[in-house]
């Protein structure tokens, strides 16, 4: 494959990413990363960090199985649950401060891809 066409790939792979965070986080739903924070340790706050990490989960296999590259890719011993995405977005909020006002949504998808990459 040349570089050319995986880079359309890559273009696509990030349009269906955005997209699904676009979906999830629009103005009526958005939970910013601020709001998740003061409510991480409630069982809420885990329930829906669970929700939104198995809806990326869902998105990244799609992309591997649509487009044959996943958007991010974790070793196949981890298991990803709420205390680890909880652990992974944290690290990255902290090296990416710009996140820590944004969604929540989209912090945890570019940790994950930052983390896991391909």
């Amino acid at each position: 494959m040349s570089s050319h066409s995986e880079g359309g790939q890559v273009v696509r792979l990030l349009l269906i990413a955005m997209s699904m965070v676009a979906i999830t986080a629009n103005e009526a739903h958005a939970l910013s990363y601020s709001t998740y924070v003061a409510s991480r340790e409630d069982e809420l706050g885990k329930v829906v960090l669970r929700s939104i990490g198995s809806g990326i989960e869902w998105a990244n296999v799609q992309a591997g199985v649509t487009l044959g590259k996943q958007l991010y890719c974790p070793p196949e011993n981890v298991v990803l649950n709420e205390s680890n995405y909880d652990q992974i977005m944290t690290d990255f909020v902290h090296d990416n401060t710009d996140y820590g006002d944004g969604e929540v949504e989209l912090a945890l998808l570019h940790a994950l891809m930052e983390t896991f990459p391909c």
